[in-house]
């Protein structure tokens, strides 16, 4: 859901911003609001709001997946510190801003690596071949892309894989498991 709201902002704030291009510049540019400041607001806020429900996910991988599972849900959480992180240092603060956002790039490809190495462990085979396509394709595609075109295809990627994981999850029964334990918790704690 993470990435579905990310991009669905960065689509609002380039729309927004009339003078950003999606092959000559980045996606950061978008937060700066020096040339608009709906779309910068638009893009700083969904870069706040993603990074925070992917730090939930993270925190949801702690608690209910063991092994890598659980070390790829830490560092899940950290990348998603990071993306809201910069949402609030946006481009204009440029070197904090490339600091967050070169280390959310970095723990997100550590979690979706630990989490596809732990696919692989598991024997879901399916699951392991659709993590390793679009891991593939992440990085033969950065080199021929430049710019927020390749960071577009990146989150893209990204959303795909989330859902592809989504699937394990539904496909393994382990969605209603931790609905009936977050419901069971709460109850017991009214």
């Amino acid at each position: 859901m993470a990435f579905v709201i990310f991009f669905i902002g960065v689509c609002a704030a380039a729309m927004l911003d009339k003078s950003w291009d999606i092959f000559r510049h980045n996606l950061s540019d978008l937060g700066t609001g020096y040339r608009t400041l709906a779309a910068g607001l638009v893009f700083d806020y969904c870069c706040c709001v993603a990074g925070a429900l992917l730090a939930v996910f993270g925190v949801g991988k702690c608690l209910f997946e063991k092994d890598l599972n659980k070390l790829s849900g830490m560092f899940f959480f950290i990348g998603g510190i990071f993306l809201a992180l910069v949402g609030i240092a946006n481009a204009e603060y440029l070197s904090l801003h490339n600091i967050c956002s070169g280390m959310f790039a970095i723990f997100m490809a550590t979690a979706i690596v630990l989490t596809t190495v732990s696919d692989l462990k598991e024997g879901n085979r399916l699951i392991l071949v659709a993590s390793i396509l679009i891991l593939l394709f992440l990085v033969f595609q950065w080199p021929l892309f430049k710019g927020a075109l390749s960071e577009c295809m990146a989150i893209g990627s990204a959303t795909v894989w989330f859902f592809v994981q989504l699937y394990k999850y539904k496909k393994n029964g382990a969605l209603a498991h931790v609905v009936h334990q977050t419901s069971s918790d709460v109850n017991g704690a009214i």
